[in-house]
């Protein structure tokens, strides 16, 4: 089966190659492998990186490199890549991200029934990014294979709800994303390009499968508390609203459905519930979490803060989000 990937990148020299070695070193022939590296408006062009990478193997099926003269966004890079895909597979990977060696066999025994399926990886972090940040021991716990028995029991891991479509590290039928006409290029800010395709593939009948001997690391380094926090204020301004737009039912998936979804829709004791949250978390109480949670960051794993923490963080700056949209009354 020959498998394309595509890396939208807006990185440096290093990070691509360490992700394309990581491909490299597939147990699976490379012959049948394709990679479309397109590189958006990178301070530096990387295009040498990937013809150093092709003559050092040359039995890759193929490299195809395109630069973005300006930066033009996940969902936009990602579409020109997947314009340029020629393998029944298409494995988006984010050029942070390492495969494990096992990675492209697991992926491939998912599609060899012929039919269109979505295949999300089994992210995780690396231990020594987890022995050195409290933010990463949390982030790692959020993962799909490492949470709780019992949430996992509530989920069907042969067919997803479309929050789980991620596209980090995830392998799609190219048929199912050709139907479904690629990533919507209106989400330009961060956030939900590929909930929304998740979405569509879903009412097109692609399961979304799990598969957790898929594994690919995370190896983000800028990843911290402070970021997220800045993330999840954009996220819920700007992308979540456009999401709920084109998809209304999305609202009871969404992490926060207690607040996306019409109030009229909920419970009694979730309303009053949601009355009582929206006045407390508070962009100064969410300011002040997260700084004590970035102090704190170096902590050893037996001094772990509680995972409620962030959780709180968080849920501040997604509500400053919120509330600028003009919908922040109950």
């Amino acid at each position: 089966m020959r498998i394309s990937f595509v890396i939208p990148c807006l990185a440096g020299d290093d990070v691509l190659q360490r992700c394309l070695s990581s491909i490299a070193a597939q147990d699976y022939p490379l012959h049948d492998v394709e990679i479309i590296v397109v590189d958006d408006a990178s301070p530096e062009p990387l295009e040498a990186v990937c013809r150093r990478f092709l003559a050092a193997h040359p039995t890759l099926g193929g490299l195809h490199y395109r630069r973005n003269t300006r930066n033009a966004g996940r969902a936009r890079t990602r579409n020109i890549g997947l314009a340029l895909a020629t393998g029944e597979v298409v494995v988006f990977l984010d050029v942070d991200h390492v495969l494990d060696a096992r990675f492209l066999a697991t992926i491939g025994a998912c599609f060899t029934g012929g039919e269109w399926l979505s295949v999300r990886a089994n992210g995780t972090v690396p231990a020594d990014r987890m022995r050195a940040s409290a933010y990463a021991r949390y982030f790692a716990s959020r993962y799909l294979g490492v949470r709780r028995p019992e949430e996992l029991d509530r989920l069907d891991l042969d067919n997803l709800p479309p929050k789980f479509f991620a596209t980090g590290c995830i392998a799609v039928s190219r048929a199912a994303l050709e139907q479904a006409g690629g990533f919507d290029e209106d989400f330009t800010d961060y956030g939900c390009e590929d909930e929304e395709l998740g979405c569509r593939l879903a009412k097109l009948g692609v399961p979304l499968k799990f598969a957790r001997d898929a594994i690919a690391f995370d190896m983000d380094d800028q990843y911290n508390i402070t970021r997220a926090c800045q993330r999840m204020t954009t996220y819920a301004a700007r992308s979540l609203p456009l999401l709920l737009a084109k998809h209304p039912d999305y609202a009871a998936l969404t992490t926060f459905a207690l607040f996306e979804r019409p109030i009229g829709q909920l419970p009694l004791r979730a309303r009053w519930m949601r009355r009582l949250l929206m006045p407390l978390l508070r962009p100064g109480l969410g300011a002040g979490v997260r700084a004590l949670l970035a102090a704190l960051d170096g902590l050893p794993a037996r001094l772990q803060p509680p995972a409620f923490l962030y959780r709180l963080a968080l849920s501040c700056y997604y509500l400053a989000g919120y509330r600028r949209r003009g919908a922040g009354g109950c």
